[in-house]
């Protein structure tokens, strides 16, 4: 993350995981990235947790397992405060993987694992690093493949995601996941899942490219505040 982005985040009381992207351990390059990482951000208020790696390879085998131990090592050189944790989205009931190896287990998507990661390891702590992956085009109430647009009624999400309201009720009947990070806050350039060219935007955004609220941003504010939401969209019978 940008020290812009962290900044705003303290100003604003965002909680941030702070997420490492190289998942080995060589001095100068793995080791010296994650170290970095943190004598950078450590002094953030906004900065609760470290993710060592997210969806690498290497996360259910013994090597993984030993990659995560070096790596939760150099960051508890010069930060014990926070918590550690990997975003895994394979290899969750690998004895030999690293899913045990951090201060929390991080579990992207894979929702239909929570229960037997549960029955299996009750004592661990666990989140939703990353989730829904569900699809919106902001100010489209109809979905026209043909246009590349879907509908902001929470009706579509990717093939391994959900939909923000099932995404939601899978944490809240669940007291042993603590809560997710939903992908993503913005539209992005890149990955136009489910479209291709001449597609070139992401459509999992709770709000667009530029800043503009969907009718996602809404929905997530009536699960995850204390303040009633009411919010009219466009009617879904087109009668």
């Amino acid at each position: 993350a940008s020290k812009a982005i962290l900044d705003a985040c303290d100003r604003c009381g965002i909680l941030v995981m702070d997420e490492n992207r190289q998942y080995n351990t060589a001095e100068t390059d793995g080791l010296k990235q994650v170290r970095d990482m943190v004598m950078r951000d450590r002094n953030h208020p906004s900065v609760v947790m470290y993710s060592l790696f997210n969806e690498e390879p290497l996360q259910g085998t013994y090597t993984g397992r030993k990659l995560a131990m070096r790596l939760k090592g150099a960051v508890e050189e010069h930060d014990c405060t926070r918590f550690t944790l990997g975003a895994m989205n394979n290899g969750l009931l690998d004895e030999d993987g690293a899913y045990d190896i951090c201060d929390i287990t991080g579990i992207n998507y894979q929702t239909n694992m929570y229960d037997e990661f549960h029955e299996k390891f009750p004592e661990l702590p666990a989140v939703g690093s990353e989730n829904c992956s569900a699809f919106m085009t902001r100010g489209c109430y109809e979905t026209d493949h043909s246009k590349n647009v879907i509908d902001m009624f929470d009706s579509e999400c990717a093939s391994w995601g959900n939909t923000y309201r099932d995404g939601f009720l899978q944490i809240k009947k669940r007291d042993n996941i603590m809560g997710y990070f939903v992908w993503t806050g913005f539209d992005y350039r890149g990955e136009p899942t489910p479209f291709a060219y001449p597609s070139v935007s992401t459509q999992f955004g709770i709000l667009d490219t530029c800043g503009f609220k969907k009718s996602a941003y809404y929905l997530n504010k009536s699960f995850w505040t204390d303040e009633p939401v009411i919010h009219i969209v466009s009617h879904w019978n087109y009668v």
